[in-house]
């Protein structure tokens, strides 16, 4: 089929956060996160929603799933990644992972079905 106007080719995958320089960036609002099989076992997937609707998928990492979880579904948010830092982790001491930093839109919310964009009102859910 001929790409037009009208008809555009599906993308799938999701992006990988850890291939990305520091610094990158990515906003949309925050659907959820996923378990996902992949070659190197089990994978996170954290999906997204641009404002055209558009949906975002991202394989996340550890500082990434921790954050998270403080956010509430349906926040306009944005993921900045910062690279790799040496921490100690539950795998040994001075380890290189990689630091993500999460901020959110307390104003920009989903609202219902999740197609209307509503300022200041509460989640409904």
């Amino acid at each position: 089929m001929k790409q037009t106007d009208e008809w555009g080719e599906v993308q799938g995958g999701a992006i990988a956060i850890t291939k990305q320089e520091k610094g990158w960036e990515i906003e949309g609002f925050y659907l959820g996160q996923r378990k996902q099989p992949s070659q190197f076992g089990e994978s996170t997937i954290v999906d997204l929603e641009d404002e055209d609707g558009n949906p975002i998928s991202l394989y996340s990492v550890s500082s990434l799933n921790y954050l998270l979880q403080n956010v509430t579904k349906g926040r306009y948010i944005k993921i900045v990644y910062d690279g790799m830092e040496k921490r100690d982790t539950k795998y040994g001491k001075n380890k290189d992972i990689h630091i993500t930093k999460v901020y959110q839109n307390t104003k920009k919310i989903y609202h219902n079905n999740f197609t209307e964009v509503k300022e200041n009102d509460d989640l409904p859910f």
